[in-house]
């Protein structure tokens, strides 16, 4: 920033003496204002005024070009693209570019790099494709900004594909608490093909061999680190072998490619290849570095014990402390990122302590850090700590804190205290008025986060807020606000919002229509299941196998045992959570096919789990089926052992119940791990109020009576059974 601010005192000076200006004059000029904008250093609140400062001083500089007729000039021309692109002033790069009489390369690669600044790919290669069908010839510089762009893109499939994932991925660990037994479904699933993406590098590369560029080093690079970003490894690699001579940044690109699929050995195989090579590292290669050791630990590759990651991260550490790059604020953060993963919180304290600078960067990091250590408290109080320090937070820090406030609500469930959370609530309100403050609360995700915070702290008057004063995209935040419903019980309110919303205004979510359907099991509505089928099926969402469960779940919930087994019947390969649903379904009405179900399951080679039995336990109780439910029950244990939850012992003691077999279930019940509840003597007592055995129901009143004297339920069975008498 020193330098840029010199310069731009020069301008000044130059200016207060009437000295005749010249076209390089405008271009130091612009570019000081370029520099002060980019710093990535400029993180604290009077940093950010300097930045603002920035844009006037250049919007300054340009009027003055224009009065002394040099906004014309190419090179005046290139410098003002590159400055308002920086600034993050689209509209007024494209007035200046469009109000040139010629538009030269440089101009055109300008505007380029400034949507690629401002994060806009899909521009940037509209921008290209005009750039050619005008028979203009693109330089190497051109392609490079192009490949980028083509990047950009590829990240942006990717993290749509991603937050489905997320979703689908959080779905399934709800599943799993159910049962244990479950297994992630998806987990052996390959990552998203980024179909558009792939296309357009393959084009862009062809356009490049065509030209003679792919032996160049930084367009070689920039095409190692689109394919890297595609997950086309092996195209990377081999355009890796073409560039002659690579330089570190070659050699980064094709860090970043391997690291893009998690192949975080093969990073550590390039770093030791470069130092055989004797070329130096740069600050990028070391964050890469640091990071392939984070990412060992997450892939758990089978090379690398963690003792020996931590190892290799401590002497990476020792290597960057002796070559200065400790200093480099990238560096730091991605070690303590490191330190995070695989060392301990007082290492990652140290690390943090002894920085010369904490911008909002580092403290990303380590409020990072705090979270994945499950650090709520220090997450908060890192936080207040960071607008203590005139630290204006960004939108990732907003989301951390708005976390850990969740967080702190949901360990409350464990032990719940009336004045923690009132506590919790109070912070929440808090984080809501410094977002609004530094005017982040209009941010799509930071709303997010606003509305599962507080749905967490069962506040639906505020989650109603958020929403009914977000001035941007309503819609994006219908899907947040559902869910808090469903979470604070209110099924009735998710779905009036969603018929309120109607299929037009609704985004495409998978959370939105697994919400909507949970909120249709718990109050048995079949209409709006089968709305909710129809939009699965017209979007193709009906493909997505976790939703497919969720559907067949609820049409069994609903008592449509033909619908669910319809949609069960219609999709291709089924797994274990979408046999239990339809067995479920059939279960539930006592139908016998759930039983021929279950012979189909096992045929298809999907083991049952533990809510499979429960389920056919159910059915034979139903029907009766005492000696076959016996059976099942033996072959739950024997032949998958899998654990006896208590839902067994009940459904096995009304299964005996029904069937009248009371010497032997009277011996269950005293012998079950659950004798010292109430549960199975209610069930027992219900057997007695159906069959009119007044001994053992007695038995059965007083064994409840001593766990739950107000149990009402128990008395009503005790009457009806003395009158059955």
């Amino acid at each position: 920033m020193g330098c840029a601010r010199k310069a731009l005192l020069l301008y000044r000076q130059m200016h207060e003496d009437c000295r005749r200006p010249s076209a390089q004059y405008f271009v130091r000029g612009l570019q000081a204002c370029k520099s002060l904008e980019e710093d990535e250093e400029a993180c604290s609140l009077l940093a950010q005024y300097v930045k603002l400062a920035a844009s006037d001083i250049g919007q300054a500089v340009h009027a003055d070009s224009y009065k002394q007729q040099f906004a014309s000039d190419v090179f005046v021309a290139s410098a003002l693209v590159s400055m308002y692109g920086a600034c993050g002033m689209i509209a007024h790069a494209e007035n200046v570019f469009q109000g040139l009489h010629v538009q030269d390369l440089a101009t055109w690669n300008s505007l380029l790099s400034a949507y690629i600044s401002q994060g806009q790919a899909v521009s940037a290669l509209q921008l290209f494709l005009e750039l050619h069908e005008r028979n203009m010839v693109a330089s190497r510089l051109t392609f490079v900004i192009a490949l980028q762009a083509c990047a950009s893109s590829a990240e942006e499939e990717e993290e749509e594909d991603g937050e489905e994932e997320e979703e689908e991925a959080e779905e399934e660990e709800e599943e799993e608490e159910d049962d244990p037994q479950e297994k992630n479904s998806s987990a052996g699933k390959e990552k998203s093909v980024k179909f558009v993406s792939r296309v357009l590098a393959q084009a862009l590369h062809d356009d490049a061999s065509n030209k003679g560029f792919l032996s160049d080093v930084l367009v070689g690079s920039a095409l190692i680190n689109l394919y890297g970003k595609c997950g086309n490894i092996s195209e990377a690699g081999k355009i890796f072998e073409r560039v002659i001579n690579p330089n570190v940044i070659s050699w980064t690109a094709m860090m970043s490619a391997y690291l893009e699929q998690g192949e975080g050995d093969k990073v550590l195989q390039l770093y030791r290849q470069m130092k055989a090579e004797r070329i130096y590292l740069d600050g990028q290669s070391y964050v890469l570095v640091i990071q392939a050791c984070s990412a060992l630990k997450k892939y758990e590759e089978p090379t690398y014990q963690s003792a020996t990651i931590i190892e290799v991260g401590q002497a990476l550490h020792s290597e960057i402390r002796l070559l200065g790059f400790i200093s480099n604020i990238f560096v730091s953060s991605a070690l303590i990122m490191m330190y995070g993963k695989h060392g301990t919180l007082a290492q990652v304290e140290n690390i943090f302590a002894n920085l010369a600078v904490h911008n909002l960067i580092t403290w990303t990091a380590l409020l990072s850090v705090y979270a994945e250590h499950g650090e709520a408290i220090k997450v908060l109080q890192s936080f207040c700590q960071v607008l203590a320090e005139g630290i204006k937070p960004d939108e990732p820090m907003f989301a951390l804190a708005l976390q850990a406030c969740g967080e702190l609500r949901d360990r409350i469930d464990s032990k719940p205290q009336e004045n923690t959370v009132i506590v919790c609530l109070e912070i929440a309100r808090g984080l809501h008025s410094d977002c609004e403050h530094l005017g982040q609360a209009m941010d799509i995700q930071v709303a997010r986060n606003l509305i599962d915070m507080y749905g967490k702290c069962n506040a639906i008057t505020y989650v109603e807020n958020v929403l009914n004063v977000f001035p941007g995209n309503k819609p994006a935040l219908y899907g947040s606000v559902i869910s808090a419903y469903i979470e604070n019980d209110l099924p009735e309110k998710a779905i009036r919002l969603y018929k309120h919303i109607g299929r037009g205004n609704l985004v495409v979510d998978y959370v939105v229509f697994s919400s909507i359907l949970r909120a249709s099991t718990d109050i048995g509505s079949i209409d709006v299941c089968m709305d909710v089928h129809f939009c699965l099926a017209s979007t193709g969402l009906d493909s997505n196998l976790n939703l497919t469960n969720t559907l067949i779940h609820t049409y069994g919930s609903c008592g449509s045992v033909i619908d669910s087994y319809s949609v069960a019947n219609g999709f291709p390969q089924l797994d274990m959570v979408s046999w239990s649903s339809c067995i479920a379904a059939f279960a539930q009405g006592g139908d016998l096919a759930c039983l021929e179900m279950l012979l189909n399951m096992q045929a298809e080679g999907s083991e049952p789990a533990t809510m499979t039995f429960l389920s056919v336990l159910t059915c034979c109780s139903h029907a009766g089926l005492a000696y076959e439910g016996l059976l099942y029950y033996i072959s739950m244990r024997k032949d998958y052992n899998i654990s006896i939850l208590p839902k067994h012992y009940l459904a096995l003691t009304d299964l005996l119940g029904r069937v009248g077999d009371y010497r032997r279930i009277e011996n269950f019940v005293w012998q079950s791990p659950i004798s010292n509840d109430a549960s199975p003597w209610l069930v027992l007592l219900a057997a007695c109020c159906r069959q009119g055995n007044v001994q053992l129901g007695g038995l059965a009143f007083d064994r409840v009576l001593a766990v739950e004297p107000e149990e009402a339920s128990a008395y009503v069975l005790m009457v009806n059974t003395l009158s059955v008498e």
